[in-house]
């Protein structure tokens, strides 16, 4: 079995360390404090946070997930907030559906049978009729799950975001209200798109706004990976150098997913041969981007010849500046300000990332592919 795993939440062995995140986010929600984590796409928020609710979870604490990213109505939002909670029940059927009616008593609970044998619960509620009570009992539900178990609960939004696709403001104020007064529940909000989490936290004319700790999630040192890419590999009989997990390190630029991508095809590559060599890796390389050709092409097709240039401009001439009136010059983008627009533009697009004064692209592998089929000819 291929030892590096992407494209999906991982846990076990597959997971990279992170033990000083996980210590401190573990300490902070059990004392209660909410959390808002937000980072680029793919830096393992999900990953991270699940690892933490299992182990809180082991520790006695109420743990509850529930992710928005495919929540398109206030009505599915009550759908997978009741659902959640009702996870958290144990024990015959009869018994869970009377602390469920009990707890939420406008919804009827339904057990659902899945392909397999898997039992879930689905509910039922009066979609014609107004939807503000069903939010205050889901609100108020796992504070007192909580304080009826006399123990701690942490409740995590993932891609909390979403919230803005949908609803008028009458969640996000509900939440807040009812949330400030929980002493014994911590909430984590996650996100990855960050612009949008920002107008959710750091406006003053939002509900959220300063309601919790902001964790940015940073990438996973080169020393933390390079370690974890030696053992995984050894562990499955692969030779790999130093020189060559530096050459991985440094093409990934150690972002968490890309890391993983690439280690997964390179030990692909390998795994015959028993030893990784700089050639398997250039090939892994090629190979990432001849996956991902179509996707590329489709999104270089749907892009302004602006657009394009700024890009094509990123790409050559990663070293200079942006913002800067060589950079500017050099791609013939115009002014300033076309820059400006420009790289709000590409970023809303999550084409690009913006830290630290610089902009670089999100997907290192579609830069590679612009330097390929785009520069090149």
């Amino acid at each position: 079995m291929n030892p590096f795993v992407y494209g999906e939440a991982v846990a076990g062995e597959f997971f990279t360390n992170r033990e000083a995140e996980i210590r401190d986010l573990s300490s902070e929600l059990k004392s209660g404090q909410n959390i808002i984590i937000f980072s680029p796409r793919r830096y393992g928020k999900t990953s991270l946070i699940k690892k933490v609710l299992n182990n809180l979870k082991k520790e006695g604490c109420l743990t509850l997930y529930i992710d928005l990213f495919f929540v398109n109505s206030k009505q599915k939002f009550v759908e997978i907030y009741a659902e959640a909670i009702a996870k958290t029940f144990k024990g015959p059927f009869v018994k869970i559906i009377e602390g469920l009616r009990s707890l939420l008593p406008k919804l009827l609970p339904k057990i659902v049978v899945r392909t397999g044998g898997e039992t879930s619960f689905e509910f039922e509620f009066d979609r014609s009729k107004k939807i503000a009570p069903l939010l205050e009992d889901l609100y108020e539900s796992v504070n007192k799950l909580a304080r009826k178990h006399k123990k701690k609960a942490i409740v995590v939004f993932d891609e909390f975001q979403e919230l803005l696709s949908f609803d008028d403001g009458e969640i996000e104020s509900g939440m807040r209200s009812k949330f400030q007064f929980h002493r014994d529940v911590a909430y984590v909000f996650l996100g990855s798109k960050r612009n949008l989490m920002r107008k959710l936290f750091d406006d003053k004319s939002r509900s959220f706004y300063n309601s919790g700790r902001k964790y940015p999630l940073p990438k996973i040192e080169t020393a933390v990976f390079s370690r974890f890419i030696k053992e995984r590999m050894h562990q499955t009989g692969v030779d790999v150098k130093q020189a060559e997990i530096n050459q991985i390190l440094e093409i990934s630029r150690c972002h968490p997913y890309y890391t993983q991508e690439l280690c997964h095809f390179v030990w692909e590559k390998s795994r015959d041969k028993k030893k990784v060599s700089k050639e398997l890796i250039d090939e892994a390389v090629q190979e990432i981007i001849l996956s991902e050709a179509a996707n590329y092409n489709s999104i270089w097709e749907n892009l302004t010849a602006k657009q394009k240039g700024y890009l094509m401009g990123l790409s050559e001439y990663s070293k200079i500046s942006a913002y800067s009136r060589e950079f500017l010059e050099k791609n013939q983008l115009g002014t300033q300000s076309t820059v400006q627009k420009l790289t709000k533009i590409l970023y809303d697009k999550q084409l690009i990332e913006k830290e630290g004064g610089k902009v670089f692209f999100e997907d290192i592998f579609f830069e590679k592919w612009i330097q390929k089929h785009v520069l090149a000819k």
